[in-house]
């Protein structure tokens, strides 16, 4: 009976040392994750300031060699008038947004059901990358800023074009004011096809005016898609791209063509379900995913040859 005592007195105490490790795990567990919600919530009040913080920039300004470039025409179409274009698939596509607003989420994810979406992201939309939900549940998400030209590089080279479940890949990356136009230059050279999403566009967002004159400078416009919602400043954008015309750079693939014509999608329901799940979305705004889709096909066909982007 005394065998049987200090055995069940030798279990006991593994019992109870099993339990207080058990405890000692989770409390440290606990601590790490307390600690990763400050850095997490530091480092995305840092992502939410990035352009926030940049200074202005300079005025546009014509070169010696400039010239008039030929006439710039707006077609503004509507689902009304969507073209009937079989939507393909694999078309690298770079979508421009209007930073630190909020990302219109029924366009993005029918995007990439065409190919693979390069973008810049902020704090509102870490979410989308969910290759990095370790490093947000532990506060690494200063790690996801690329803050040097090397980085960026890097950062590129890491991405993998990839289709599940009828999706392709989000390429993402968030950069600091002194490299994201280097990386929107390389991102740029992998697309087929750019969609601007101006939903929230308000004269003053120097970040995607600055996109938008690099786009009218390097980017023939019959493979751009602007898309506007019922909160554009559709006078201010008028402004601003007769402003970037009149000091067109010399060398712009747009001078090419006696006609260039901008495509400006209108919509007025992107945005209204913006948080709604896919099967969800009221008919409207199923329509007009469908019709962007549409646009970006009749681009994508205008376009170079090659579907994915190359290898870094």
């Amino acid at each position: 009976m005394g065998g049987v005592g200090v055995l069940g007195g030798l279990a006991l105490a593994r019992t109870a040392l099993l339990g207080s490790l058990v405890l000692i795990a989770l409390s440290g567990l606990l601590l790490m994750f307390g600690v990763g919600q400050i850095r997490m919530s530091r480092a995305i009040r840092r992502l939410s300031l990035l352009r926030a913080q940049a200074g202005p920039r300079p005025a546009r300004t014509r070169s010696a060699d400039w010239t008039p470039p030929p006439p710039l025409h707006v077609r503004e179409i509507t689902v009304a008038d969507a073209p009937a274009v079989p939507t393909p698939k694999g078309i690298a596509i770079l979508f421009l947004w209007v930073f630190d607003r909020t990302v219109t989420g029924s366009l993005l994810h029918r995007l990439n059901q065409i190919g693979p979406v390069y973008f810049h992201r902020g704090g509102g939309v870490l979410a989308f990358d969910v290759t990095q939900l370790p490093r947000m549940a532990f506060g690494r998400i200063d790690r996801m800023i690329e803050e040097t030209e090397e980085e960026v590089t890097r950062r590129l080279r890491s991405f993998r074009v990839k289709r599940r479940l009828g999706y392709y890949s989000l390429l993402t990356m968030a950069c600091t004011e002194g490299v994201w136009t280097f990386a929107l230059d390389r991102m740029l050279e992998r697309c087929n096809v750019v969609v601007v999403d101006l939903s929230d566009y308000t004269v003053g967002r120097i970040g995607i005016e600055y996109e938008i004159g690099l786009l009218l400078d390097r980017v023939p416009l019959d493979q751009v898609v602007f898309v506007c919602g019922p909160d554009t400043d559709r006078e201010g954008l008028s402004a601003l791209m007769k402003s970037v015309w009149d000091t067109l750079a010399p060398s712009s693939p747009n001078r090419r063509h006696e006609r260039v014509v901008a495509t400006v999608a209108v919509t007025t329901a992107l945005v209204e379900d913006n948080g709604a799940r896919p099967d969800s979305f009221s008919a409207t705004t199923r329509a007009e995913r469908e019709f962007i889709a549409a646009l970006v096909a009749e681009a994508s066909a205008k376009g170079p040859s090659s579907q994915l982007p190359p290898p870094a």
